[in-house]
């Protein structure tokens, strides 16, 4: 009766070291699981922070570049390279609606 108790003692302390090492093995790979993807989603970040970076850069010129355009010296500019003159005689054509209209 002893040693069936005490070989029944052992079988259950051996289940619970193999269940507690079972635990401590998944509770182990569930956590290099997580570091891998913080890690992943930090380079990830990164990359897009710096992708972020050179399109704002980017815009910055480009604001730049749309003032310089638009401006009244550069269209003056423009406009005496390509030999346009200013209208003198200029006339305002007002609608009179959706139909034409007759004499």
């Amino acid at each position: 009766m002893q040693r069936e108790k005490n070989k029944m003692q052992r079988k259950w302390f051996r289940s619970c070291i193999v269940m507690s090492c079972s635990c401590l093995f998944m509770m182990v790979v569930f956590y290099v699981f997580s570091i891998n993807a913080l890690a992943t989603k930090g380079y990830e970040m990164r990359s897009i922070e710096t992708t972020l970076s050179e399109l704002t850069e980017t815009h910055k010129q480009m604001h730049i570049e749309e003032a310089q355009l638009t401006s009244l010296y550069r269209i003056r500019q423009v406009s005496t390279e390509l030999l346009l003159d200013s209208s003198e005689d200029i006339r305002i054509i007002h609608d009179a609606g959706q139909f034409a209209m007759r004499n």
